[in-house]
Order: structure tokens, then sequence, then C-alpha cells
């Protein structure tokens, strides 16, 4: 099993920590928008939003390590889903990034991805790291990129629908930290 993540990260505007019950009802909410469930498969109804918010709680019990809750400091409501996702089946060690429609655009998932990237080099001890985009994603792909990440093959996702692989190793992270601090 990989190393397990602090439950609770800190950045200067959110507060990125283990999901629960209180955080359901925003969470099942961000699948049921379809402005932002469009980036990630397709909006679903309420109960199959919640079984997939369950499936995010559980996915901390099983790995040690999961999707944050978001939430925002200044306000203490949730705002998005973000972190680490690896479940059985899946392609690749992920970090993966949803956040509600009123919160794009604002730095938010560029701010906490800067923060995850070095847990998961670190304590994690991962040796490469992607993300799975729908290549019209244009605001994945620019948080991406800021990451210092770059396309490294396509696949296929639940039988669904195609992504590209945006993935950055351990020692290009290193290379790309000091940049990615100044354009922050």
């Amino acid at each position: 099993m990989t190393n397990s993540a602090p439950e609770r990260v800190d950045t200067d505007r959110l507060i990125l920590e283990r999901p629960g019950a209180r955080h359901v009802d925003a969470l099942v909410a961000l699948a049921t928008d379809g402005r932002v469930a469009e980036h990630l498969g397709g909006a679903v109804d309420r109960p199959t939003a919640w079984r997939a918010v369950c499936s995010v709680i559980g996915h901390w019990e099983l790995r040690g390590y999961g999707f944050y809750a978001v939430v925002e400091r200044a306000t203490g409501q949730t705002i998005g889903r973000l972190g680490f996702w690896y479940p059985e089946g899946w392609p690749a060690f992920e970090m993966g990034w949803a956040l509600a429609h009123s919160h794009w655009g604002q730095g938010f998932a560029a701010e906490a991805t800067r923060a995850l990237l070095p847990i998961a080099f670190g304590p994690m001890d991962q040796a490469r790291v992607v993300s799975l985009i729908l290549p019209a994603n244009t605001r994945s792909i620019a948080v991406a990129q800021r990451l210092g990440m770059h396309v490294d093959g396509h696949t296929r996702i639940n039988d669904r629908f195609d992504v590209d692989i945006w993935a950055i190793d351990r020692d290009a992270a290193s290379r790309a930290a000091p940049s990615a601090q100044r354009s922050a």
C-alpha cells in the first residue's frame, strides 16, 4: 500500500480535509451540476452521486489517501474535491480536481494542487503523478500545465470516455517547483 496522506492540508485560502458527512451535500451537488460534471464524464442523478461520494470517502479508508473536501477558508463553504485517486482498475496514481462552477477562475485548483504535489512525491513516495483530463477541459489543462505536467498518452475511462494523460515525474516536479511558485 502507498504511504498515506495527511488528513488535512492548509493553504492560504483553502482547507483541504478528509471528506466526511458534513461535506456530502456539497460533493453531491458537484456531481449533479451539469457545468461541472461535463468535465467528469457527465452529470448523474442524486442517488448515483451519493454513491460516488461514498466511494470517495471509502477510498480514504482503503488506501490511506483520496480526494479532499476543498473548503474555502473565508466562508467555511465546501467548494469542491481535489486530491489523489487510485481505485482498483484505474490506469495510474492520479491527482484530480473538481470545483463548484461558482469558484472557477479564482486560482483555487492551482493553489491546492501546488500544495499536494510535494506530498505525492515526498511522504507518499510516488515516482509519477497523472491527471486524466478530457481534451476539451481547457481550465484543467491550464492547471496541469502550471504544474509542469505534459501529455503522456491517452486512455479510455470506464469504457465511456477518452482522456489525455497529463503526467509529471518526481524529477520534473522538483525542477518545475521554483517556476511554479513564481507564477502563483
